[in-house]
């Protein structure tokens, strides 16, 4: 079960950097966070690790607060982000956070690989993170991979990508792989819920599924569209024109029974890349369709579709997509039970 996270605003700037999680009890929990405390405690566990899942979804960040944990000197809850190890981590020269698309050659590869094989300045391990690992050159896959095999004791290395279909699948073996889900919109919206508190500001259930829509599944990206709509540089979604056209698409043809064009809509890349928040777009409009019709028999056809549409999607996005599916279908077909 997802813990119940709480997330924290500490410092300056924009809310994405504020509301940073610096522990796993603030993130939202896109990854089962249970399992990545677990490696904190295993004396068997690996020295490498992929991360997986969409951009925003919280990969580096928790990457971050493993690296912190994994050499805070504290008895309590780990990272105590208060000791000497936690606070000097980034600064200490025993921490490397690198993004690949920037090093992604070979002669890099080599360079960062020799430099595990040194022993830590100041704390009693080494610590790499590798973000968006799969940019990287087929040579350099190989030499990383290399390094995998037995990589070097007291090292630990956080491999972060989007796009694990492209690494080499013996790289892919040699690691422990956790992958990160799209944000849910029950996760989505306890999240604006946190911020609009902290915030002192308020928003209708309409703008907050507008808000979810908008994330496209991103822990990153709500935070951003939560800064737009606090900064008034938001558009409210009573105006179906907000949505994106295979959207909008779908609810006109789900409203009229056309399985031909529901199913030929559904092949659109964008909806099966983010199912839920599809559907939530969908549930938008046809909510509106029913309030905006006076006439019962207009608004019926409305408020069946949404009947079928209105649980919330599980599981990752290919499952989504198919629960997608089948909701669709149904709303378009009586069942048999009816």
């Amino acid at each position: 079960m997802a813990h119940d996270f709480r997330i924290k605003s500490r410092g300056n700037g924009d809310l994405k950097t504020r509301y940073r999680p610096q522990t796993l009890n603030e993130v939202v929990p896109t990854v089962t966070t249970t399992r990545l405390k677990k490696i904190l405690t295993d004396p068997n566990a690996s020295q490498v690790f992929l991360f997986e899942g969409l951009t925003g979804a919280g990969k580096t960040t928790c990457a971050r607060i493993l690296a912190r944990a994994s050499v805070c000197s504290s008895d309590e809850d780990k990272p105590c982000l208060e000791c000497d190890n936690c606070r000097q981590l980034e600064t200490c020269g025993d921490f490397y956070e690198v993004n690949i698309a920037d090093q992604r050659g070979i002669d890099d590869m080599r360079a960062l690989i020799d430099g595990m094989r040194a022993f830590p300045f100041y704390l009693t391990r080494k610590i790499y993170v590798l973000d968006e690992v799969h940019q990287l050159s087929p040579h350099a896959q190989q030499i990383l991979l290399k390094a995998l095999e037995e990589p070097p004791e007291g090292v630990i290395i956080f491999l972060c990508t989007t796009e694990p279909e492209k690494l080499k699948r013996m790289l892919v073996a040699r690691t422990q792989s956790i992958k990160f889900k799209s944000l849910s919109t029950s996760q989505g919206i306890r999240l604006i819920d946190q911020v609009l508190e902290d915030e002192r500001r308020e928003a209708t259930e309409e703008v907050k599924e507008e808000l979810v829509i908008r994330a496209n599944g991103s822990v990153r990206d709500l935070l951003n569209v939560i800064q737009a709509y606090l900064e008034g540089d938001f558009a409210s979604g009573s105006e179906t024109d907000d949505y994106p056209t295979g959207v909008k698409d779908l609810a006109s043809a789900l409203m009229i029974k056309d399985w031909r064009a529901v199913s030929r809509i559904l092949k659109d890349p964008d909806i099966k890349k983010a199912p839920e928040a599809a559907r939530i777009g969908v549930c938008c409009i046809l909510r509106g369709s029913i309030l905006w019709n006076s006439s019962v028999t207009e608004a019926t056809p409305a408020a069946f579709a949404l009947g079928h549409l209105i649980d919330e999607l599980t599981g990752m996005p290919h499952l989504q997509y198919n629960q997608l599916v089948l909701k669709c279908l149904r709303s378009c077909y009586k069942t048999s039970s009816k």
